[in-house]
């Protein structure tokens, strides 16, 4: 079972603790992976119980854009995004890196 959180805050680049101990909770009732987003930076992720914790992927595609007459504009950061491969063996996980450009 897989884990999908929108969790975090806008630009915050290490997890909430609270995050952290909720997702080490859910390892231990079973779960085999989690996955968050929606910092728009990718933060860190760690192994815990030989179970990967992804705590935010970045921005797979959100570009700077007008929404509603709102000039939104992201820093270099945000620019970036990971896609992962997840593989019941953790050392197949494989991480693929995105970039959007203008």
């Amino acid at each position: 079972m897989i884990c999908v959180f929108h969790w975090d805050y806008d630009f915050e680049l290490y997890p909430h603790p609270a995050h952290r101990q909720l997702a080490f909770e859910l390892i231990d009732l079973g779960v085999d992976a989690i996955i968050g987003h929606h910092p728009h930076i990718v933060q860190g992720y760690e192994i815990y119980k030989n179970k990967p914790i992804f705590y935010s992927l970045g921005n797979f595609y959100f570009p700077d854009a007008k929404y509603s007459g709102y000039e939104m504009k992201y820093n270099e950061n945000a620019k970036n995004g990971l896609c992962i491969d997840l593989n019941k063996e953790i050392d197949q996980i494989t991480l693929y890196w995105t970039y959007i450009k203008k």
